[in-house]
């Protein structure tokens, strides 16, 4: 290593120099990273290396400060704060050796080991990089509220390879007050470790009407032990708390942290959260669930993730929300465990409470309780369960065999648990289900299938059919057809037995939820309905004298009084019985009585109405000047008159009425509810597009439906390509009303939910796609159709396979 530069003679003096005129000598130019040895930087454990870190950190002004392998005592914050003068600024850039080797001994007290901002609202530093080096405290009294890192007005940042353990405050925050021009944006938390610290674990949070920011990633990520046990709602402490526009959590864990794993603070704007394989683990709470939302939120997704409670991690739920200050919809929560062992005794595992929750918005399937419902456990409050659509075939396939088997979209019927009182997403079998041996059946009788769980509680679920003789009504709750009196039987369709009381083989019918309900198989007339002989002759012997002889003669005699093509005659004498064709115009002389089935009348009115009269039948004035008055009685002595109807009152529907109409009758004898209407198509190919701004794919005049109420929800799914790699396709769902858009047009109409984006790793690969919405404020009997507008970032993007689905009620 070249310290020091001679005189050039061998027996002259040699003298230090500085390092960068050591570089500068040898035309060297300035190095690409600053190394905090440089500066004096000793990471000995017991030199404190604040003032030497520190001028490392202005010298590099930006460049990466790579800082040696071992401990490295801090005892007053390194900051860094960017003068704005342009938009970006070159951000704050720390390296060690990795967590296990570069250890910051943190000794600050009130405040953050590493600090990094602008001078300036509007101004941010741009490609933090903070990696590989754990921050710590080893003091025998740890320093009271210090905190690990502080980022403020920081755009495109990069934790990565960090462990945070042991502080009295929290170990990573980012603040912002002023919305878009302080807010943080697009960061990525990776392979991020923190642990056992008192504050929180990540703070990302703003003031009322301001938010930390958006698009912050947390992958590989895990906070554990963060928070100091607390009864305050909302929480003060706990894992992680989060104020931001689009936030996605991934593949990362939460554990035993105090008061709350993850607190959403709510606000007007709105906010796109998504959790994916996360383990939400032994949160410890007396008053909260392992996530929280408080205020606003607009589109929340978890999957794939679980909740778990033990009996010495005691929590109160797994996912609640409070919508009393402002908007929480468009939540879906699919594919998520619960355990809580029976030490949890008042917990609730999904709540919604606040009178601005958007029920129709929020759904729950496919949830697994691995360990629950011991006293004191609820599983849901206030949430709605998904629709689940399905359609099924059902059929007697065999003598008394009935049969139901997956066919067209789903595979899936809607199946209603009776231990926990949830709907559930059933998957037919391939193996399909079957029901063999059915006896003890009445004649010409229709007997009515429904699918059960027949598994206990806990256990996988077993579809079985039950036959009975009860007919299915429409469940006011779910709108599935169950059978009456038991909501746990989902009906999938209906026979009727034959005259010797059995089930025919018959044709297969379709069971369709949302909108189809159960199939209907009628009477089997195989080996049961005699044919009649086609053959010209009768054989055998038939009764009555002379019928067979008779049939044979073809004009009418004294012994053949059957004729086959004869002519009777005038008959002078006799009684005539069962003759046709009499020739009343002509046979009849006088007037004909009522009591012989005439009227009794000699004349009439012209244009007319009969009326029975006292002595015989009358006749009221002609319709001229009375045209769409109906005929009224006027009592038993008068007779009727053309009046208008004075409608008082209509009540007392039939049962046939009520049947045919699928409704139920109110209290009053009204009608109670709207019928649902479905409307259905597929495997629709519109023409690609290469626009770059959204156009129309031409699906309105399919998708299409009149609405009985004021809501419809659309549902479209099919696959996606594009033809150049790596370009983007993006979809979005449109609706409208009047004439709609042709394929290839401007996009126009009103936008349903968020957009969809797909990116083609090659070309023209396929990959699915599905979007589903409510569409609100509709008026009652105006059609709308439904499209989907597309635009790609290059190329042509195609969307194939495409079904729609409608439903209003």
């Amino acid at each position: 290593m070249i310290g020091r530069i001679g005189t050039g003679t061998s027996s002259g003096p040699s003298q230090a120099i500085p390092f960068n005129t050591l570089l500068a000598t040898l035309g060297i130019a300035s190095q690409p990273e600053v190394y905090a040895t440089t500066y004096g930087v000793k990471c000995d454990g017991t030199t404190d290396d604040s003032a030497a870190a520190q001028l490392a950190i202005n010298v590099a002004a930006g460049r990466p400060v790579v800082f040696p392998a071992g401990t490295c005592l801090i005892s007053q914050p390194l900051t860094y704060v960017a003068t704005g003068t342009t938009l970006f600024t070159q951000g704050l850039q720390i390296r060690g050796q990795g967590r296990e080797k570069t250890i910051f001994d943190n000794r600050v007290a009130n405040g953050y080991l590493f600090s990094a901002d602008t001078t300036a609202n509007g101004f941010f530093q741009s490609g933090i990089v903070l990696k590989s080096f754990k921050i710590t405290t080893l003091a025998t009294s740890p320093p009271a509220a210090s905190s690990g890192i502080f980022l403020h007005r920081a755009a495109n940042f990069k934790l990565e390879d960090l462990q945070i353990t042991g502080l009295s405050g929290s170990a990573i925050v980012g603040t912002a007050s002023a919305g878009d021009p302080d807010a943080a944006f697009v960061g990525v938390l990776d392979r991020v470790r923190v642990d056992n610290v008192a504050g929180w674990g990540l703070d990302l949070s703003a003031p009322t009407g301001g938010y930390f920011g958006s698009n912050v990633r947390l992958i590989n990520t895990s906070i554990n032990g963060a928070g100091t046990a607390s009864t305050s709602v909302p929480p003060t402490t706990g894992g992680m708390r989060l104020k931001n526009l689009i936030a996605q959590i991934e593949n990362s864990a939460f554990t035993i942290n105090h008061n709350v794993d993850l607190y959403i603070q709510g606000t007007d704007t709105s906010l796109q959260i998504t959790i994916d394989g996360v383990d939400f683990e032994n949160n410890i709470s007396t008053v909260l669930p392992h996530i929280y939302v408080d205020g606003g939120l607009r589109g929340f997704l978890m999957t794939n993730s679980e909740c778990l409670n033990n009996d010495s991690n005691v929590g109160q739920g797994c996912f609640w929300i409070n919508s009393a200050a402002a908007p929480i919809g468009d939540i879906l929560l699919d594919k998520v465990e619960v355990r809580a062992t029976s030490g949890n005794n008042t917990y609730t595992a999904f709540k919604a409470t606040g009178s601005n929750t958007l029920v129709d918005t929020i759904r729950v399937k496919n949830v697994y309780w691995q360990t629950f419902d011991n006293p004191g456990q609820t599983r849901f409050s206030g949430f709605t369960f998904a629709g689940i659509t399905g359609q099924a075939q059902f059929s007697i396939s065999a003598l008394n065999t009935a049969q139901l088997s997956g066919i067209g979209y789903g595979f899936a019927m809607p199946l209603h648990l009776a231990a926990t009182g949830e709907w559930v997403e059933y998957m037919i079998p391939s193996t399909t289900i079957t029901r063999t041996g059915i006896g003890g059946l009445s004649a010409n009788t229709a007997y009515y299938f429904y699918l059960y769980n027949s598994a206990p509680a806990n256990a996988p679920w077993a579809g079985a059919i039950e036959v009975s003789a009860t007919s299915p009504i429409t469940d006011t709750v779910s709108g599935y057809f169950v059978k009456n009196g038991d909501t746990t039987r989902t009906y999938i369709g209906s026979a009727t037995t034959d005259g010797s009381g059995n089930f025919q083989v018959g044709a297969s019918q379709f069971s369709q939820y949302p909108t189809g309900g159960g199939a209907s198989i009628g009477v089997s007339t195989a080996g049961n309905l005699a044919k009649y002989n086609t053959a010209n002759t009768i054989t055998g012997t038939p009764t009555g004298a002379g019928v067979v002889s008779a049939l044979s003669v073809g004009v009418g005699s004294a012994g053949a009084f059957v004729v086959n093509g004869g002519a009777l005659g005038t008959p002078s004498s006799g009684a005539l019985t069962n003759a046709t064709g009499l020739p009343l115009s002509t046979g009849v002389v006088g007037t004909l009585p009522y009591g012989n089935g005439g009227t009794g009348a000699t004349s009439y009115t012209t244009n007319g109405a009969l009326y029975a009269g006292a002595s015989g039948f009358g006749s009221v004035a002609g319709t001229v000047g009375n045209s769409s008055l109906p005929l009224i009685s006027q009592g038993a002595s008068l007779p009727p008159t053309y009046s208008q109807i004075t409608l008082n009152a209509i009540s007392g529907l039939g049962t046939s009425v009520q049947t045919a109409l699928g409704n139920a009758l109110n209290g009053s004898g009204g009608l109670a509810g709207t019928p649902t209407l479905f409307q259905s198509s597929s495997s629709l190919n519109p023409t690609g597009t290469s626009s770059a701004t959204a156009v129309a794919m031409g699906l309105g005049s399919t998708c299409t439906i009149t609405p009985t109420t004021s809501r419809v929800r659309v549902h479209m799914h099919g696959t996606m390509s594009n033809n150049t790699a790596s370009a983007g396709t993006v979809l979005r769902l449109q609706y409208g009303t009047g004439t709609a858009p042709s394929n290839g047009s401007s996009s126009i109409g009103t936008a349903v939910g968020s957009q969809v984006e797909g990116f083609d790793a090659g070309a023209n690969a396929q990959f699915p796609w599905s979007m589903d919405g409510i569409i609100t404020g509709l008026t009652v009997g105006t059609a709308i159709w439904t499209d989907v507008s597309v635009f790609v970032g290059a190329g042509t993007g195609t969307l194939t396979n495409v079904s729609c689905n409608l439903e209003t009620k």
